[in-house]
């Protein structure tokens, strides 16, 4: 009876054993971004070291703004993927105290030295106005030699233009401070914006086939990152061409920093689909100028009925090729022969196959090619 039950029991644990599932907390970098024109692919990779089993491998830390379907995980052939799922951590903001820390120590710093700058200009005001004040010392004292005098003049003279420049050194420092803290109260306040903004998480449940350490690779596509074009024009001269230099403006607000990672610029389309899509044709032709206009001035005996539109000659409606000498009835088009064939509806092959051309105008052209060719023939040789 006990000998039962305890080989039930150790039945109902083998199962829950070997089905139970290890969670790994995973830091994969980035390797490699493509920008798009709207959204980029970030691609990661990552190695962890595990025995046989079952886990479920956590990325952390990443961006809200991924779009599950596009998420693919390749591995190294030591594991087998069960599932792929994307969450989104609202507990677990990105963080980004380190940087705010580094900016609000900034500030101080700056804040201390306009205050300093402030000081210093005071104290050079005030002695500024003391010595413009004993400025007129030489006129209060009745007598005061020659020697005395040049001397008081050339000290006042130095310090003032000293103190002077000093001052103006000192406006120009806090100037400086100034700009450098509005710059970083606007960075702060952009950071402070998005403080809030929840993490986002990838889990990867596998079947680790052995105990060696394994590799792999992810990617996906994160909205809220672009690029945009921009053009250097440079002017040298009248004779020489414009220089022109083509740069790219980069702008993502993903909540993830990209640093020291290889980028790509795309302009092709970042959608997700799963129908594979139409590639439909673009099909390309040469335009080949008519025969007859190739007619004129090259062959005796040959001219063209034109006629005039918006400032352009171009051939009548009717392509009319007159050949001087014969018949003037209202159908004086002539019959055209290629390579000894007469052509129904004056048929003209591809100029670029054109070897010879001949113009018969003679009586003996209707006797051979009959009626057809009594205003002439246009023989044609491929």
């Amino acid at each position: 009876m006990y000998k039962t039950v305890s080989s039930l029991i150790l039945f109902i644990s083998i199962p829950i054993i070997s089905f139970s599932q290890t969670e790994k907390n995973i830091e994969a970098d980035i390797s490699s971004v493509i920008v798009f024109k709207s959204g980029s692919q970030i691609s990661r990779k990552a190695g962890f070291s595990a025995d046989k089993g079952n886990y479920i491998l956590k990325l952390s830390k990443l961006s809200p703004f991924i779009s599950e379907e596009s998420i693919i995980v390749k591995g190294d052939g030591t594991f087998t993927i069960l599932n792929v799922q994307f969450k989104t951590d609202y507990l677990n903001s990105l963080d980004r105290d380190a940087k705010l820390e580094v900016l609000a120590d900034s500030l101080i710093l700056l804040k201390n030295k306009i205050e300093e700058s402030d000081v210093q200009s005071k104290v050079l005001n005030e002695r500024l106005d003391f010595l413009k004040a004993n400025q007129n010392l030489s006129g209060n004292q009745q007598a005061t030699e020659l020697s005395t005098l040049k001397s008081i003049n050339e000290y006042y003279g130095e310090n003032l233009q000293k103190l002077n420049s000093d001052l103006l050194k000192q406006k120009w420092l806090k100037s400086e401070f100034e700009n450098q803290t509005k710059k970083l109260n606007n960075e702060l306040n952009s950071l402070k914006n998005n403080i809030e903004l929840p993490s986002g998480i990838v889990e990867i449940t596998i079947d680790k086939k052995d105990n060696k350490t394994s590799k792999f690779e992810i990617s996906y596509l994160v909205e809220n990152a672009n690029w945009y074009p921009g053009y250097d024009i440079r002017f040298t001269g009248t004779n020489n061409p414009l220089q022109i230099a083509y740069k790219a403006n980069i702008k993502q607000s993903t909540g993830v920093d990209w640093k020291n990672v290889d980028m790509t610029l795309s302009t092709a389309q970042s959608t997700v689909s799963s129908q594979i899509p139409t590639l439909n044709p673009w099909n390309l032709y040469y335009y080949y100028p008519e025969i007859v206009s190739a007619l004129q001035g090259r062959v005796a005996g040959v001219s063209l009925d034109l006629m005039e539109v918006a400032d352009e000659e171009v051939l009548g409606e009717n392509k009319t090729v007159k050949i001087r000498g014969v018949g003037s009835l209202a159908n004086n088009q002539p019959l055209y022969i290629v390579d000894g064939v007469p052509q129904e509806n004056n048929y003209i092959p591809n100029p670029n196959d054109i070897e010879s051309i001949e113009v018969l105008k003679n009586s003996n052209t209707a006797s051979i090619y009959g009626s057809r060719a009594q205003n002439g023939a246009v023989l044609v040789t491929t």
